[in-house]
């Protein structure tokens, strides 16, 4: 049929199949219920706080709010899932970063927002919709204290106009606080997701340039950057060994205004000879604690992938290294208030002629 399983959006097609209801006797969504009651319980929120991680940072999809759209096979709402997450973290003191992990339409042609299409373009992104589960989700949890983030999306199409994707984060952080999230509780978090060197492309200083331009309008708003090594492309002839990859990553946090590292992983590319796991692992942990301003969060908890993109079946050695890290980054004490409007403008540092 065409379906690609290994996505939500064909997996969800596969499962509304007359013959999978037939032969296995559950509908699509008896199947989803049984999946999201299970995978996340207030155990796994128990054993992430004994780990000695203070914040949680929980992918959903547009479905989980406003349900289905457009003729989207996908399985909601259930918002009742969000709440139970919310209510566990609240109990066991710890933060939480909602991440509209995907759009309706998708933020990207990729699988990462629930579906891959090779003819995505931006204004597949039905906007409007995206507003509304923003409202939607910033209404229901505006007065719950550990909420502190809420992201407008996941990793958006590279080639997206960057002028455009800020005007619609601006649009987004409008939206949030007009319903009560105001800024010096939630930070607003936006994907800053283009290919190239630390803020040496065209599209990243328009970018730039555009975010300071709607600062105003950008108050606590905070830029997620997603720091990955393993792939073909990250090959260490190719763009050096680990330690300079992750430096130069490194250099981006420091001259950037406000940030945090939405997503990094142990997972290295292939033949990798230089730099065993654990201190990989151990590297980037140390740097994007502390130099990005919201700290950062490991992909993911738990996908039977292993320890090294697993943090669930991290073995002994990684767990000491993240209550060591923990311990740091209590004794900086680090500032969680907004980045001050002047402050944001000076570090951009932004001319009129770097648009080229």
């Amino acid at each position: 049929m065409g379906f690609d399983g290994d996505e939500e959006y064909g997996f969800c097609k596969l499962l509304h199949l007359p013959a999978f209801e037939r032969g296995h006797g559950l509908s699509a969504a008896e199947v989803f219920e049984t999946h999201r009651r299970s995978h996340v319980t207030e155990a796994t929120i128990i054993d992430i706080k004994a780990m000695g991680l203070n914040a949680v940072r929980v992918p959903f999809g547009y479905w989980c709010v406003l349900g289905p759209t457009k003729g989207d096979p996908y399985v909601g709402p259930s918002l009742h899932h969000l709440d139970n997450v919310v209510d566990w973290c609240e109990k066991h003191r710890l933060q939480v970063l909602l991440d509209l992990h995907g759009n309706p339409g998708g933020e990207s042609s990729e699988k990462p927002c629930g579906r891959s299409m090779k003819s995505w373009s931006f204004s597949c992104w039905r906007k409007d919709e995206s507003l509304e589960a923003l409202r939607i989700v910033a209404t229901r949890y505006k007065d719950r204290v550990h909420v502190a983030g809420l992201q407008v999306a996941n990793e958006t199409g590279r080639l997206v106009d960057p002028v455009k994707l800020v005007d619609h984060y601006a649009d987004c952080a409008r939206v949030i606080r007009e319903c009560g999230m105001l800024a010096e509780n939630v930070a607003v978090v936006c994907p800053f997701y283009f290919h190239g060197p630390p803020i040496g492309t065209s599209q990243k200083r328009r970018f730039l340039k555009r975010w300071a331009e709607r600062v105003a309008d950008l108050d606590h708003c905070i830029l997620d950057l997603h720091y990955y090594h393993f792939s073909e492309f990250d090959r260490e002839h190719i763009r050096g060994t680990l330690h300079t990859q992750v430096t130069r990553y490194n250099s981006e946090l420091e001259a950037l205004p406000a940030t945090v590292v939405g997503e990094f992983s142990a997972g290295r590319p292939p033949a990798c000879s230089s730099m065993n796991p654990q201190k990989f692992f151990e590297m980037q942990l140390s740097l994007y604690m502390a130099n990005s301003t919201h700290g950062a969060f490991f992909w993911c908890w738990s996908d039977g992938a292993g320890g090294d993109w697993s943090l669930k079946d991290a073995d002994e050695t990684r767990r000491e290294a993240i209550k060591s890290e923990a311990e740091v980054n209590r004794q900086r004490n680090p500032n969680l208030e907004a980045t001050p409007r002047e402050e944001l403008i000076r570090k951009l540092s932004i001319k009129e002629n770097d648009d080229d």
